[in-house]
């Protein structure tokens, strides 16, 4: 906590080595089973119908005591080892005949269900929350330890009136989770921009609004995105792409809760929340530090799938409107 903003920020990336290396369930006949994991600590793990614990799988094509993990004599990895199944057992698409190493890009499949290796970061700042069942999993979709992360930052910031930042790398999911947090505010309306598409010289017009007369070509009075906003959630993507001149104007109405039309003789008050994101580095030169002390009330991290390949098949489902069989 920190002047009264909470933050989750992530820590450096570790090395694959130095994550927990998870065997994640994406699909399977077993609807339950989908997300269930087993943590690769070094210990021997035995996948089937048979027994208890994340390694059991209701699925009727696996035979009870189908396959066999092992940790590698080397002790940098696995080995995977079909049991005598008899629908065999396939990592990569191919039928294994001999034990082989499951790689940190593998797909194994038993049976039918599919299981991908991730390795993720041990939880670090995770929003403290009994539940994440408020926020629509369909929305949020995925089984990775980050997907549930996002659920629960949706959960945690949406009730509150705070700024938030999100931060991550082009097609990531922003947009999705800014969504999310708006949905759980309870305001209306949701208003979003991307920055980077407005003309620098209208950048002002467009989110403060104008007066006629203002400038050449200010035939008519214009509201602006605060005022449409008003009483809901305005979303300013790629915020970082405001020219210097908004920012210090966008600043001034985080501080104060009211913006200066162009030509306008006096503030006008507005009730808006902001959400902002952008795929820059946002210690770089070109973005102000003062805003970004003002936008960061919360500030989550969205990673990109690289990082979460658990999430690929359920977000491919959610996209078609697939379900397992």
């Amino acid at each position: 906590m920190r002047d009264g903003r909470t933050t989750w920020k992530r820590r450096s990336l570790p090395t694959l080595r130095e994550r927990r290396r998870l065997l994640r369930v994406v699909w399977s006949p077993d609807q339950g089973a989908i997300g269930r994991c087993l943590e690769l600590d070094g210990s021997t793990w035995i996948i089937g119908r048979e027994g208890e614990g994340p390694g059991r799988v209701a699925d009727r094509t696996m035979s009870r005591r189908h396959a066999r993990l092992v940790p590698h004599p080397s002790k940098l990895g696995y080995l995977v080892e079909d049991l005598g199944g008899s629908n065999g057992t396939f990592l990569d698409g191919h039928r294994l005949k001999k034990p082989e190493v499951l790689g940190a890009t593998s797909v194994l499949t038993i049976g039918e269900t599919s299981w991908v290796l991730d390795a993720e970061p041990e939880p670090d700042d995770l929003p403290i929350i009994p539940s994440a069942s408020g926020v629509d999993a369909t929305e949020l979709a995925g089984v990775s330890l980050a997907a549930e992360r996002l659920r629960r930052a949706a959960a945690s910031a949406g009730g509150t009136k705070g700024a938030v930042l999100l931060l991550g790398p082009s097609g990531a999911g922003k947009d999705v989770l800014a969504h999310a947090i708006h949905r759980q505010s309870g305001r209306e309306p949701f208003v979003a921009v991307n920055c980077a598409t407005i003309p620098p010289e209208l950048a002002d017009s467009q989110l403060f609004g104008h007066h006629k007369g203002a400038f050449t070509g200010a035939d008519k009075d214009r509201g602006g995105l605060f005022r449409r906003a008003s009483g809901g959630t305005l979303f300013l993507d790629e915020v970082a792409e405001l020219p210097a001149q908004v920012q210090a104007k966008l600043l001034r109405t985080l501080e104060e809760g009211s913006i200066e039309p162009v030509g306008a003789d006096a503030p006008v008050s507005v009730d808006v929340r902001i959400l902002a994101a952008t795929n820059r580095d946002v210690s770089q030169e070109g973005f102000r530090a003062d805003l970004y002390a003002r936008l960061a009330d919360w500030v989550f991290h969205v990673p990109p799938l690289l990082e979460r390949r658990s999430d690929v098949l359920p977000l491919f489902q959610r996209f078609l409107g697939v379900r397992a069989p």
